[in-house]
């Protein structure tokens, strides 16, 4: 294999698992390895990152952009959610009960490339922006068109940090139904080590 061979395969290679656009998917484009969070059987109040029920998602970091004092109401498919309280925490909250947030914040200890989420209680149109080492990576705008429980799975470029928010600050909402999966193996993978193998033997051939 001839050197501008091989540079050749490792583009064709690395353009099939390069970052895409962000796109709306369904559920089961996440496999079968996805973790789901609703928080139905969390308890209510304050967390952190180091709650049970985000280290099994794999979140390290959890932040909120302050605090709304609308009413999480009882809508069809309502149910326990993610909101804050009246000092900005986050926290695990009942329909019926004030404290909303316009943004949410959520770093992973490992990067992935699906990521899917829920909001309650508002008709309003989201920017979802996905960073990787501090840069932002990818972004996605959505339209929730019900009060009910809208729900969105994103396959997006590999992140560690994602940011949810309402493109108008008056607009807040609690977040539900966390849905993370670890990420893929690339499908050329094999071809592109298989590549590295043939031109590392390539290298060391011409120099016997």
């Amino acid at each position: 294999m001839s050197k501008r061979t091989f540079l050749a395969a490792l583009a064709l290679v690395t353009t099939a698992y390069g970052a895409n656009a962000a796109t709306l998917v369904s559920l089961s484009n996440f496999g079968t390895d996805a973790i789901v969070e609703d928080f139905n059987a969390a308890p209510l109040g304050i967390v952190q990152p180091d709650n049970a029920i985000f280290t099994n998602l794999g979140i390290t970091g959890l932040r909120s952009a302050g605090y709304n004092r609308d009413r999480f109401n009882n809508r069809a498919n309502s149910s326990r959610a993610l909101g804050v309280d009246s000092n900005g925490n986050l926290s695990i909250i009942d329909p019926g009960t004030r404290g909303l947030s316009s943004s949410y914040s959520l770093s992973f200890a490992s990067t992935t490339t699906r990521f899917g989420f829920g909001i309650h209680d508002q008709r309003t149109r989201l920017n979802v922006e996905f960073f990787n080492n501090g840069t932002l990576v990818d972004q996605l705008r959505v339209r929730t068109r019900t009060r009910d429980l809208a729900q969105f799975y994103i396959w997006a470029a590999e992140f560690d940090m994602v940011k949810i928010s309402s493109r108008r600050a008056t607009q807040a909402f609690a977040l539900d139904n966390l849905t993370i999966s670890p990420i893929p193996v690339p499908a050329g993978l094999p071809l592109f080590v298989t590549a590295l193998g043939a031109f590392a033997w390539t290298r060391r051939k011409s120099k016997v």
